[in-house]
């Protein structure tokens, strides 16, 4: 199974009551008296400093203050700010409408869902585990942008990844392109009729209650991302139009997110496959421009720079691998792959070694190479589409300013134009820009800290990264310390149906 993951742009923390609030304030009244606190060492004062960092400081914030009950009516944001909506009534009874395969509603199934701080450290951790762990905002609901725009983006984070780690890329949507931006927070290892259902009632809470959009558009990473076409055909069959879809580094999980998973799968994996993965779903969501963009920052340099090496470097199950004989592993070593020199053996003390992933690392995590995602993805779709396949490693490919600067730039973007300009020429123009990134050699980066722990922010409403990783040898690093690896390879952008 994936452990699919996880900007810099109006940091919004979570407040809580009045009461709440008030004590904050009073904390961080308390700390700026005390200058002996800011340079203490000691818990309480880590404590309280980091308490500070969930404190409202301008009244331009625009979280939904009071209890997670509380509705604030998004027509009361007019300007292209960023905001959270925690529990807003009409979102909350569109997830109690979706029945789960245990009988309850989606709300009901994700509403009390912990998440623990796992990739965080010491006092963050701390304080996620007294703020977040058990009260995680998993009806909350990102935005970016005016609600009197006519163009509405909905986005899907990848799983156990948080809203706030893209926003650097959502933000420049919502300021740059002028889209309505709307990012549905997942819980903790959701079901894959969370990933998709969600998004769903984001785009439908936004059509009757925000405004009115002339151009709808859904995207999503990783695990997020390899649902965006099942919410497409959601919203198809309730009528509505699509304009455009963006997968951003997929990845495939055969018995759960790809068209026919039900074959393959038990139990509620087979149910949700059945309802929402159908072997022609991708022929029957051709009416939506798509884009889809794979990363190669472990194909073109080696496995060993994948931070979840560990996890499925000798775990056979875990990629498309042909059955073992009598369990018995075909090696306990792979070797140098003749393609990839760089790549040293990797042996197995434990387990089979996953020769389709060591041979295959694709942008680092199992099952994101880009033979892969286009045979499940691209090569069944008959509408207007593009397939790129650029450096980017799948978190910083994607998130906070690498993946705004290294793929949402040069390919979401215009995409996105494309699909909501009116223009013809302009329209044409956008496409044909990113047809000219085909063949470019391409330099990505990424700093080694594993399950990318570098990445995670110490709040789901904030933009303060982790500073702090445990190395391999089991110290603790900053990460201002984290090795920087790099890959560099050509770029190749396919298109049918375009022009």
């Amino acid at each position: 199974m994936i452990a699919f993951r996880f900007f810099i742009a109006y940091a919004i923390p979570y407040i809580g009551t009045t009461a709440e609030v008030e004590s904050l304030k009073k904390q961080q009244e308390a700390l700026e008296e005390d200058d002996v606190c800011l340079n203490s060492d000691s818990l309480e004062c880590g404590m309280a400093l980091l308490q500070r960092k969930a404190i409202v400081k301008t009244p331009e914030s625009r979280i939904s203050q009071g209890a997670k009950d509380a509705h604030v009516s998004p027509a009361s944001e007019s300007t292209g700010g960023h905001r959270v909506i925690l529990a807003d009534p009409a979102y909350i009874a569109l997830l109690k409408n979706v029945t789960t395969y245990s009988g309850e509603s989606l709300y009901e199934s994700v509403v009390d869902v912990s998440w623990s701080p796992s990739l965080l450290l010491g006092e963050q951790a701390a304080f996620w585990t007294a703020t977040y762990e058990y009260d995680f905002p998993n009806t909350a609901l990102f935005t970016w942008g005016s609600n009197h725009s006519d163009k509405l983006f909905v986005f899907t984070p990848g799983t156990n990844s948080l809203c706030m780690q893209y926003a650097a890329t959502l933000h420049h949507i919502a300021d740059h392109l002028g889209f309505f931006v709307v990012c549905p927070q997942l819980s903790n290892g959701p079901s894959s009729q969370e990933s998709v259902m969600k998004p769903v009632c984001a785009v439908e809470w936004a059509l009757t209650n925000v405004g009115n959009f002339s151009t709808v558009t859904i995207g999503g990473h990783s695990g997020g991302a390899s649902t965006v076409p099942s919410t497409a055909m959601v919203l198809l069959s309730k009528g509505i139009t699509l304009d455009a879809m963006v997968m951003w580094h997929p990845g495939v999980v055969y018995n759960m997110n790809v068209p026919g998973c039900a074959a393959a799968a038990t139990g509620q994996n087979a149910a949700y496959c059945a309802e929402y993965f159908p072997v022609d779903l991708m022929p029957s969501v051709s009416s939506v421009k798509l884009m889809i963009i794979a990363g190669n920052f472990c194909e073109w340099s080696k496995v060993q720079n994948s931070v979840w090496l560990s996890n499925y470097g000798c775990c056979y199950g875990c990629s498309s691998n042909p059955p073992l004989i009598d369990g018995i592993c075909p090696s306990l070593t792979f070797p140098t792959p003749s393609f990839r020199q760089d790549q040293p053996p990797v042996t197995c003390t434990s387990g089979c070694p996953d020769a389709s992933f060591l041979a295959h690392p694709g942008d680092c995590m199992v099952e994101t190479t880009g033979a892969v995602v286009q045979a499940s993805y691209y090569d069944s779709f008959t509408g207007s589409a593009l397939f790129v396949e650029t450096c980017g490693e799948h978190d910083y490919g994607t998130m906070f300013d690498y993946g705004l600067k290294g793929e949402a730039k040069p390919f979401i973007v215009p995409f996105l134009h494309s699909a909501a300009t009116k223009d013809a020429v302009d329209k044409q123009l956008m496409i044909l820009d990113i047809l000219s990134k085909d063949g470019t050699s391409k330099t990505c980066e990424a700093f080694y800290s594993i399950h990318d722990m570098c990445l995670f922010l110490d709040s789901p409403f904030s933009d303060q990264r982790n500073t702090f990783f445990t190395a391999a040898d089991g110290s603790i690093q900053p990460c201002a310390n984290a090795h920087k690896n790099e890959a560099s390879g050509t770029e190749t952008v396919t298109a049918k149906n375009f022009i």
